[in-house]
C-alpha cells in the first residue's frame, strides 16, 4: 500500500495510526467487527451504550417485566475473554475524541483533492483562472477551519492543526512553483529579436506580477526577488531608447515601467488582477464530486484494496506527477 496511495487518507483506521492512536484504531476494527457479525447489527459502540444488555435493533431503554434482569449481550460477554472491560467501554470523552478525529480524517482528505487538482493542472496555462480560484479557495477552506477550532476551544488546537496540516505548507510551495515559472519565462524571452517572443515575456511578468501580489506576501524571497528582476528587465527595455537600431518598440517599454510601477506601489487595475470566486459551488466540477464522496465515508467501515477513483489514489499520483514535471525532490511527510 505503501508508495500506492496516501496512508494517512486511505482509512480513518490508517488516520489514527499515522496520528499515534493505535489503540483508538484497534477499537474501531473491534467495533466494525461487532457490527459485522452481531445478529442484530448491532456496533460495539452500541452495545456499550445500551449498557451490554441485548436489545434487538439497537440502543434504547431496556426494561423488563416482573423485575426479570435483561440478557447480557452474549458478543460483549465472549469479547471479555480477550480484552479488558475498561478497553471496551469508551467513556464520553474517548468517544468525543474519536468523533473529532473522524472530522480531522474528512478535513484533511478533503485539502488532498484541492492538492490533487492543483497538482495535475500546474502546468496548465488554460486553466489559470481555476488554478488560481482553487488555490485562494483552499487557503479560504484552511481559514475556516481554524476559526471552527477557536470556536471550539480546543485545549489542544495546535496540535489539531498539525495533524491535518501536511499540504498547508506544501500549498504555498506549488504557487511559487508556478511564479518561478513565469519569470523563467520571461528572463528567457524577454531580450527575444522576434516581437511575438517579447510579448510572450511580458504576459509572463503581468502573471507573476499578479500571482506574486495576490498570493504570496510581500516579505517573502520569492516576492522580494520578483520586484528586482522586473525592475532590472524594466531598466534594460528603458536603455532601448538610446540603442541604435533597436527593435524594441515604445509600447513594449511603456509596458514594462508601468507594470513596475504598479507593482511597487501595489495599485492594480482591475484588468490585471485575477477574479476570485468564493463558495463551493465555483470549484471545478471534479473537485466538488471528491468533496461529496468523502462527505458520505462511513468512516468505522473498512476499506479494502485500492481504488482508484479514491481521493487518496489520485492525489499521490497527481504529487508523483507533479514532482516528475517539475524536478521536485520527495518531500518528508509523504505517504
Amino acid at each position: 500500500m505503501q508508495g500506492v496511495v496516501y496512508l494517512k487518507t486511505y482509512s480513518f483506521l490508517q488516520y489514527l495510526r499515522k496520528t499515534k492512536m493505535a489503540g483508538f484504531s484497534k477499537w474501531c476494527v473491534i467495533n466494525q467487527v461487532v457490527k459485522e457479525e452481531h445478529p442484530h447489527g448491532l456496533s460495539l459502540l452500541e452495545i456499550v451504550k445500551n449498557q451490554h444488555q441485548f436489545t434487538p435493533g439497537g440502543p434504547k431503554q431496556v426494561t423488563t417485566v416482573d423485575d426479570t434482569p435483561p440478557e447480557k449481550d452474549l458478543i460483549f460477554q465472549g469479547l471479555l475473554k480477550h480484552y479488558n472491560e475498561s478497553y471496551l467501554n469508551l467513556n464520553e470523552m474517548e468517544e468525543l475524541t474519536l468523533l473529532n478525529r473522524q472530522e480531522e480524517f474528512k478535513t484533511l482528505s478533503k485539502k488532498s483533492v484541492y492538492m490533487t487538482y492543483l497538482f495535475f493542472n500546474l502546468n496548465n496555462m488554460p486553466k489559470i483562472n481555476d488554478i488560481v480560484n482553487v488555490y485562494v479557495q483552499y487557503r479560504t477552506y484552511c481559514r475556516q477551519i481554524t476559526a471552527y477550532l477557536d470556536s471550539k476551544n480546543m485545549s489542544q488546537r495546535k496540535e489539531a492543526e498539525e495533524r491535518i496540516g501536511d499540504f498547508d505548507k506544501m500549498s504555498e510551495e506549488i504557487m511559487q512553483v508556478l511564479i518561478i515559472q513565469q519569470v523563467t519565462n520571461m528572463l528567457q524571452k524577454y531580450k527575444a529579436k522576434h516581437y511575438e517572443q517579447r510579448r510572450d515575456a511580458y504576459y509572463s511578468a503581468r502573471l507573476a506580477a499578479a500571482l506574486c501580489f495576490q498570493t504570496v506576501n510581500e516579505k517573502k524571497m520569492i516576492y522580494r526577488q520578483y520586484e528586482q528582476t522586473l525592475s532590472e528587465i524594466a531598466q534594460w527595455y528603458t536603455k532601448q531608447k538610446s540603442t541604435r537600431d533597436s527593435t524594441i518598440e515604445p509600447q513594449e517599454i511603456d509596458n514594462y515601467n508601468r507594470l513596475k510601477t504598479m507593482f511597487k506601489a501595489k495599485k492594480f487595475l482591475e484588468t490585471d488582477l485575477f477574479c476570485f470566486k468564493q463558495g463551493e459551488e465555483f470549484l471545478p466540477l471534479v473537485i466538488k464530486e471528491q468533496l461529496k464522496r468523502i462527505e458520505a465515508i462511513k468512516a468505522f467501515e473498512f476499506k479494502d484494496g485500492i481504488d482508484t477513483e479514491s481521493h487518496d489514489y489520485i492525489y499521490l499520483n497527481a504529487f508523483n506527477q507533479f514532482r516528475y514535471e517539475n524536478e521536485v525532490g520527495t518531500i518528508a511527510f509523504i505517504g
